[in-house]
């Protein structure tokens, strides 16, 4: 009879732990189906938070969660009743050591007191969270090991989703900047001539190096009249979309204010300096050097406002065009402004540059002396090369200079012959 009853009892046993077990089983199916849903069908992640800690809480049984993720820092996606260690826990120093599932013990750090077990992400190496249960023991089932290996894996689907998320936004706002930097790549393209003077009394040639996919450099030839020609060197501040804008911004402005000013450059420069402070709220400047030449009367009228110095060569010499005003858009007034006047006669040669040219170091770090680069520059204006060519040359002796190192800024080179 007793054993009968043993029999009966073992049975009645094994059927509760059966019923337990595939009621588990229902409960893991049904987890994994909500969460795989919401993955599917693009839930926000704080909807997939809420998911991820209902299905702990109402399904597992889980009596303490702590999720733990890393964004762009690491931060704390779910949290009940683990309250006290937040205050304490440092990501960093506290949890990067466990790679595996670890049960805690009291031999553990005391912090972790309250909890049973950590639980990391790591995806390639690279760890992407940590899981912190409590009251794991509180439970019934049987099989606690199993639970955590359930729990391990609906954590990890949930945030690997999550990371993954991350990385597609990631990689479309990339795109976007890279379409982006590419439009306007093409558009400031645009701004630069495409063809240059080559009459019997006038040619021009150039040359354009962005040390970027957008540079800050800027020139510009227009034709005023018949005998007269003006001619732009400028130089953004900044790299990048920002001064791509702000190129094409001045380009329009000086193109517009070439109209009503004509052959006044000092009423240009005053309202080119006062459009650029009021774009830029005197957070960017121009350096510029402008210029007419005016075939007719032999005569060179320039300002150059806080540009590197453009370098007229005539008659053997070779002079500094320097006079002028401060840099554009600092100010809403210009202090000051000279307006410089030069001879030219046949055969002159102006070479208006950008700081790329000037500002080349070589392998060993050494700056390239401005002397060096003048007396080199005299020395083929003498030999009477076509611009095209003493452009070329420049452009040889500077990239000799600098050896296999790289150029340090944007290069720009526009050379004028007077016939």
């Amino acid at each position: 009879m007793i054993e009968q009853k043993e029999y009966t009892d073992f049975i009645k046993k094994r059927l509760e732990q059966t019923e337990n077990l595939l009621s588990l089983k229902q409960y893991q199916i049904n987890s994994l189906l909500e969460i795989t849903q919401a993955i599917n069908n693009n839930f926000e992640d704080e909807a997939l938070y809420r998911i991820y800690e209902f299905v702990m809480r109402a399904h597992l049984n889980v009596k303490k969660l702590v999720l733990i993720i890393k964004d762009e820092e690491w931060k704390c996606a779910c949290n009940y009743n683990g309250e006290s260690i937040l205050a304490t826990v440092d990501v960093e120093k506290d949890l990067l050591e466990y790679q595996k599932v670890h049960m805690l013990s009291p031999n553990d750090d005391s912090k972790f007191f309250d909890f049973d077990v950590i639980i990391p992400v790591v995806l390639k190496k690279k760890p992407l969270g940590f899981a912190l249960l409590g009251g794991l023991h509180d439970d019934n089932a049987d099989n606690i090991d199993e639970k955590i290996k359930f729990i391990q894996t609906i954590t990890n689907l949930v945030t690997v989703a999550i990371e993954n998320k991350r990385l597609v936004k990631e990689q479309m706002a990339q795109q976007i900047i890279k379409r982006d930097m590419e439009l306007a790549k093409h558009m400031q393209s645009m701004l630069i001539p495409k063809s240059l003077p080559d009459t019997e009394q006038l040619q021009m040639a150039a040359f354009y190096f962005p040390h970027s996919e957008i540079g800050g450099d800027y020139y510009d030839v227009i034709s005023l009249d018949e005998h007269c020609w003006l001619f732009c060197m400028a130089d953004i501040s900044g790299k990048g979309l920002p001064a791509g804008l702000l190129m094409s911004n001045f380009q329009a402005n000086l193109r517009t204010m070439t109209d009503f000013h004509k052959h006044s450059l000092e009423d240009m420069v005053h309202a080119l300096n006062k459009k650029v402070n009021e774009i830029t709220n005197g957070e960017k400047y121009i350096t510029m050097f402008l210029g007419i030449i005016d075939l007719k009367n032999n005569k060179l009228r320039y300002i150059n406002a806080g540009h590197n110095p453009s370098l007229l060569y005539d008659d053997g010499e070779l002079q500094e065009l320097s006079l002028g005003c401060p840099i554009l858009g600092m100010m809403d007034e210009l202090p000051f402004l000279k307006l410089g006047e030069v001879n030219i006669n046949p055969n002159s040669i102006i070479i208006n540059y950008t700081d790329g040219l000037t500002d080349v170091e070589n392998e060993e770090g050494n700056m390239m002396e401005f002397e060096d680069l003048t007396d080199f520059i005299k020395s083929k204006c003498a030999e009477g090369e076509s611009v095209r060519n003493l452009n070329n040359e420049i452009l040889e002796y500077i990239t000799k200079y600098k050896g296999a190192g790289s150029f340090l800024d944007d290069i720009s080179l526009l050379t004028i012959n007077i016939k």
